[in-house]
C-alpha cells in the first residue's frame, strides 16, 4: 500500500483574496503548503500591521516557516 502526499504551492498575491484562499486551503487540506508572496507587512499592496503568514498559519492551525525575500518585508 503506497500513501500520498498532497502539496499544494500557490503564489497568494500578497493576501489579496485571503479569504478564498483560506476556504480552499481548509478544503483541501495540504500536507506540504508552499506559497509566494506572502509578505509579513500588509494585504494587497497596502501595508499594514497584518502579518499575513500568521493569518494563514492561525486559520489553517498549521505550523510553518517563513523566510523574508519578499520587497515589501524590508
Amino acid at each position: 500500500m503506497s500513501e500520498s502526499i498532497k502539496l499544494i504551492s500557490y503564489n497568494i498575491w500578497q493576501g489579496t483574496y485571503l479569504d478564498a484562499l483560506l476556504a480552499f486551503l481548509d478544503k483541501e487540506k495540504p500536507d506540504i503548503l508552499c506559497l509566494q508572496e506572502v509578505g509579513t507587512s500588509g494585504i494587497g499592496q497596502k501595508h499594514s500591521s497584518d502579518n499575513v503568514f500568521k493569518m494563514i498559519c492561525e486559520a489553517l492551525k498549521m505550523e510553518g516557516g517563513y523566510e523574508n525575500m519578499f520587497w515589501a518585508d524590508e
